[in-house]
This record gives structure tokens, sequence and C-alpha cells, in this order.
């Protein structure tokens, strides 16, 4: 056969293009969509090492929040006497691009401190706010650690059908965080973005 010229290899060219559709941006929230941004709260750190620093104070008080077990989970320590998990539930809430409920709002947990999480109202298995997600370790197994909790609740219950907002559990968030200017951010921006506070260590 002749050879091809330039006009049909750029007709041929534009049409394998057309074969090609290009990949689909993750879903974006619009009004009334409810499952908007989709949120997992790491809450699998069993605290061990907190726990023996607690117990080496020989504080009585303090003490008593380890669990059996060695654990001493960070997001459920009392804090001016809320579960330190509650002030970052109350930051999601003020998350407009964020959706609220059990479908949305996912929290990791060891498998031993099962009961203790889902003690609270809001962790409940039936009328929580939220949905709580076993890591499946206890106290005799290695723990999964961030990524592992992480990775473990996208396959079991969340998806990867949306925009995840990740939350580390383990620390506390500012009472003038602004987490709703930051999720709106980084949907806007279409691209990962990471929230750290870099502590001064000299101080």
């Amino acid at each position: 056969p002749p050879p091809a010229t330039n006009s049909q290899n750029r007709n041929e060219c534009h049409q394998a293009k057309a074969l090609t559709p290009p990949p689909s941006p993750l879903p974006r929230r619009r009004s009334g969509d409810v499952a908007g941004v989709k949120t997992i709260i790491l809450g699998g750190d069993r605290g061990t090492a907190l726990a023996a620093e607690i117990k080496s104070s020989g504080d009585p008080a303090l003490v008593s929040l380890v669990k059996p077990g060695g654990r001493c989970d960070p997001c459920l320590l009392p804090v001016d006497g809320v579960p330190a998990i509650e002030y970052w539930l109350g930051c999601v809430d003020g998350v407009a691009e964020c959706g609220k409920g059990p479908a949305s709002v996912f929290v990791t947990h060891a498998a031993d401190a099962k009961d203790d999480f889902e003690r609270l109202p809001d962790l409940a298995p039936s009328g929580g706010r939220c949905t709580a997600v076993s890591n499946g370790a206890d106290s005799a197994m290695p723990t999964p650690g961030p990524a592992g909790d992480l990775l473990l609740a996208l396959e079991e219950a969340v998806g990867y059908d949306s925009h995840v907002l990740v939350i580390d559990g383990s620390f506390l968030c500012a009472p003038d965080y602004d987490l709703d200017g930051f999720v709106t951010h980084a949907v806007g921006r279409g691209k990962d973005c990471v929230a750290y506070l870099d502590v001064d260590q000299s101080e």
C-alpha cells in the first residue's frame, strides 16, 4: 500500500485519542450532596509508651486512665472532661465539604479497644454519628501503624470513590484550627495536601 500522508497520520492519531477517554476526576461536592469528602480518623494508636510513662508517675488519677493490656488510647483521653476525639469530630462538623454521618466519617481503633470506642455515643453501633473500624490488632499483636490502619479502613469500609480527609487522632487539634479552610483549599487544588505542626524541640 502507498505510504500514509501527513494528513492521514494526523486523522488516525486524532481518532486514537478520541477512543481513549481521559481519566475521570474524583467527585466534587455539589449542593445537596450528602456524601462529600469522607473522613478517616486514625485512632489505632494503643498509647503503650504513654501508658508506661503514666504508670511510672505513680499518680493514681493518671494511672486509672491506663486500660487492660497496657493501653492508653490517645484519642480517648479526656481533655476538660471530653474525649480528645470529640474535638476532631467537632472540627469535621464545621467543614462544608465533608460528608456527615456513619457513611462518611470513620474511626479506626485497636481490636481490644472496641468496647471503649463504641461506648462513646458518637461511635455507638446504632445511632452513632460515625463508624468504628477495628484494625484487628490486640495486645498480643503488633499494631499495623497509621499506614496499616488507613489501608484497612479504605479497603474494608470507606472505599476509593471519593476524596478522603485523613486525621491522626493521636494528636489534638488547636481550638482555632481552620480545618474547613484546609479542606476547601485541598479540594480546589485537586492534589494531595498535608497539614502538620512543626514543634520546636529546643523550647
